[in-house]
This record gives C-alpha cells, structure tokens and sequence, in this order.
C-alpha cells in the first residue's frame, strides 16, 4: 500500500520544499493520496506507482497555484528528470502551465486503473 510519505518523497523530486512548508506538504499529500485512491477501479490498484505520481503531480499543481496567487517564490524551481526550471527562466503563466502538464500526464497514465465516472447523454434516433 502506498503512504503519504512516498508521495512526500516524489513532490520533492519535483520540486524544492522549504523547510516552513513541510508539514503543510505532507498534510497536502496525504490529501491528494486520498483523492487519487478514490478515483480507482479497486483497493487492489492501491500499491501502483501511477497513484504516487498522481497524487504528488496533483500537490504540485496546487502548491504552484497557491504560490502564483500569493505572489511568492516558495515553489520556484521543477523537476522532472533531467529537466529543471526555475523562477528566473520561468513566468507564474509558464510555471503553471508545467505544472499542469505535469498533473495531466499523471492522470492520463492513470486512467487506465481509474473508474471512469463520465456521463455521456446520446442521441438516440427511434
């Protein structure tokens, strides 16, 4: 089963965490861990590493939000492998714009093990 704590792990092998905020980080992980299990098929799809990357893309896209709207620079810098961005090579658009690529990607590699909840009202000629 996975934990919070390696959804912790993969938000800061996203992006750099300042100290103050780690509590908070945590307490955002063990949140968005909940919501991702929540979007699964079954309790057997719990251990997958899809979930830790969901869930951590997810924290990230809101951390990213909440920083833009306060206007500071806590979150400034993303990784993602050997690709890193920081405050002074990136925009609030820009930063907000990786970071919700980031959190898509997760989601389309998690559909596969997601209930898909959707709606679709159809046409139907009699």
């Amino acid at each position: 089963m996975v934990s919070e704590f390696e959804v912790y792990s993969e938000l800061e092998s996203m992006t750099e965490i300042p100290e103050k905020d780690k509590d908070f980080c945590l307490d955002l992980c063990t949140s968005w861990l909940e919501k991702t299990r929540r979007k699964l098929k079954s309790a057997t799809d719990y251990s997958d590493p899809r979930v830790v990357s969901a869930a951590a893309a997810a924290a990230l896209y809101v951390l990213t939000v909440r920083s833009c709207i306060s206007g500071t620079d806590e979150f400034s810098t993303f990784k993602a492998g050997d690709i890193t961005v920081s405050q002074s090579a990136a925009s609030k658009n820009s930063k907000l714009a990786y970071a919700k690529e980031l959190y898509l990607e997760a989601m389309r590699e998690l559909a596969p093990i997601a209930e898909d909840n959707s709606f679709y009202a159809g046409k139907i000629d009699i």
